[in-house]
């Protein structure tokens, strides 16, 4: 039985129950009878039975979500403000709003929370990355250098108990009272990016964002990173291209208008169409050092000054698609 209690007065009572079912009780404090509640909400934070933590990950996920929604309205695709003030946004607003009162209810983190949470993420990061809806969640924490959210919620977490000088033991870090908490504090950040870089290795979407990002940590490392509305197309896979737009059933024949199947890669780097605008980045590619052109994508992301030239390139090849479709 949890009794939650605010003062002299009792707010509910939430019944911890096994597999078998429950009657709940009749409770009284003071001669007042208590109302039986599932789930208890007390000081902003939403408790299920056998203090499961799922409702109260997608509520206030949701709200964190509309919040930010209102927040970068006048963020478009194409337009408004820039993916490093969205991601300002996300971490001054999102993050504290989802993450509300984390100290309290990390220890109760459930494989099924830590879904409910990565599902809330969806919307800020479509934004920040302004990229296709049909990109997946896990692929979009990397293009972005968001961290997961169960991963961020342990981290706010344990760096509260590294704080406060609790012992505690989580992955391959045993803390201990008395430890040097810088050095802690970056055994913590590692042994994320490690769980984080599991997670991403193991997952079975997001190939094509894969090849130019296997290394979150290395991801996380370019801070500087500017994604727009035109290379996030290439750097996901999802974009206008002909067998992507097949697959959403837009379009009935997945081939360019070279007679190829039509993919990010082969428009990146084979199709004769936008040979032009290709040896235009070759040449500035050489010049910053790069000597296999656009057939490393790693090498594309390198630096911000070979990356710029990328997002010139792939501006320019979409944009003469489509003009070309308009004639």
């Amino acid at each position: 039985m949890v009794m939650l209690k605010c003062g002299k007065s009792a707010k509910g009572s939430l019944l911890k129950t096994g597999k078998g079912g429950y009657r709940p009780p009749t409770i009284k404090l003071l001669g007042k009878s208590i109302r039986y509640n599932d789930p208890v909400k007390y000081l902003g934070v939403t408790i299920s039975a056998q203090c499961k933590m799922e409702k109260h990950a997608q509520s206030t996920g949701t709200k964190a979500s509309c919040l930010f929604d209102r927040l970068t309205v006048i963020c478009k695709a194409r337009w408004g403000i820039t993916c490093s003030n969205i991601r300002t946004l996300y971490n001054g607003v999102y993050l504290p709003s989802v993450l509300y009162a984390i100290e309290a209810w990390n220890p109760l983190l459930r494989q099924e929370t830590a879904r409910k949470m990565s599902s809330s993420q969806r919307s800020p990061l479509l934004r920040m990355s302004k990229g296709y809806a049909t990109v997946s969640t896990d692929a979009r924490q990397v293009i972005c250098g968001a961290m997961p959210l169960d991963l961020e919620a342990h981290k706010r977490y344990y760096r509260s108990q590294i704080k406060s000088n609790t012992a505690f033991t989580f992955g391959l870090i045993q803390y201990n009272e008395g430890d040097d908490k810088k050095q802690a504090y970056t055994r913590l950040d590692s042994e994320l990016l490690n769980m984080w870089q599991a997670k991403w290795h193991a997952s079975t979407k997001g190939d094509t964002t894969y090849e130019y990002f296997p290394d979150v940590k290395i991801r996380m490392q370019k801070q500087w990173m500017e994604l727009d509305y035109f290379s996030t197309q290439f750097l996901t896979g999802h974009g206008d291209f002909g067998l992507r737009l097949k697959k959403f059933g837009i379009k009935e024949d997945d081939r360019c208008e070279c007679g190829q199947s039509e993919t990010a890669e082969h428009v990146l780097r084979d199709c004769d169409l936008y040979e032009q605008e290709r040896n235009v980045a070759l040449r500035e590619l050489s010049l910053e050092g790069v000597t296999t052109g656009v057939r490393n994508t790693q090498e594309l992301t390198k630096t911000k000054k070979i990356f710029d030239i990328f997002k010139k390139l792939c501006k320019g090849i979409l944009t003469k698609k489509e003009e070309s479709r308009r004639r």
